[in-house]
């Protein structure tokens, strides 16, 4: 395409130049013959008198000389002229056509062009489908997600001379077909007084993990999370979660890599859940709250 558009160009410029030649021509062919017109006047004139002044006048009646000959010439330049313009206006036609095929040439370059980025942009879009279809994705294991552990520090503990920590047990699974490789996986359970954002983001912005590992495709990891601060809870902590005066949230984020990108923890997924007792049916779960920037997967 590019040596094709080049041809073009130089025939473009070769007409135009054909075309300053055309009307440049007639005149210093004109200009050439007035010349030598002149001449030859300048040289007879010049003749006739050194002749006059060696022959003695005589007069001679001789009827006046016919204009053919300068008629010919007329005609034949006549005819010059006729070839010559019509000759331009051939040039000045193929010009024009020349014009009209470098703006096409220009336009099915662009289309081209265009034609090209929409082609990148499928492939593109193909691989990004391709990546998400084969990926590893890291997810909070619903099923396997226990609820938490709240023995209070005033009571009887459940073992003698052994008080467990406030905790929940959390499972993480590869949803993907790839490995996962973890590189920072943190949970936490946090008492607040607040039912629409738990007391501590900070967790969100962690950048070093405890530990690296890996899980594979369809595998699931435990994870304990604890209660921030205070590790336990009270009979009065327990007292103000049944009637929803404070708030038991579970907050964690998990940064990963996989095969397709494997130097760099390009993946994320955050959760938020809030603990909903329910004392009425006595089934208390986990449920999804909190900003929406908190529960995400990318």
């Amino acid at each position: 395409m590019p040596r094709l558009l080049a041809i073009i160009s130089i025939l473009f410029i070769l007409a135009t130049v054909g075309v300053l030649c055309a009307q440049s021509t007639p005149e210093n062919g004109i200009a050439k013959q007035s010349i030598a017109s002149q001449g030859k006047q300048q040289t007879n004139a010049k003749y006739e008198d050194q002749y006059s002044a060696k022959v003695p006048s005589v007069v001679v009646q001789v009827e006046s000389p016919t204009n053919d000959s300068h008629s010919a010439e007329d005609q034949e330049n006549i005819q010059l002229q006729r070839k010559i313009t019509r000759f331009s206006k051939w040039l000045m036609i193929a010009t024009v056509v020349l014009a009209i095929v470098g703006v096409l040439q220009f336009v099915l370059l662009i289309r081209q062009e265009d034609i090209l980025r929409e082609a990148r942009d499928i492939i593109r879009a193909q691989d990004e489908h391709m990546i998400a279809s084969e990926r590893a994705w890291v997810l909070l294991h619903t099923k396997k997600t226990q609820l938490p552990t709240l023995i209070p520090i005033d009571g009887p503990p459940p073992v003698p001379g052994e008080h467990p920590f406030a905790q929940c047990m959390v499972s993480l699974k590869n949803f993907g077909i790839t490995p996962a490789h973890i590189s920072v996986c943190e949970f936490e359970i946090q008492l607040g007084n607040s039912n629409t954002v738990p007391p501590s983001v900070s967790i969100y912005e962690t950048v070093v993990g405890s530990r690296k590992y890996s899980i594979g495709p369809n595998e699931s990891w435990p994870i304990q999370a604890l209660l921030k601060s205070q590790l336990f809870v009270n009979s009065a902590n327990l007292t103000g979660i049944k009637q929803w005066r404070e708030f038991l949230w579970m907050c964690g984020v998990i940064r990963y890599s996989d095969v397709f990108r494997e130097k760099i923890a390009s993946h994320e997924t955050r959760v938020c859940l809030l603990y909903d007792p329910k004392p009425d049916t006595d089934k208390p779960f986990w449920v999804i709250a909190g900003p929406p920037e908190y529960n995400s997967a990318t």
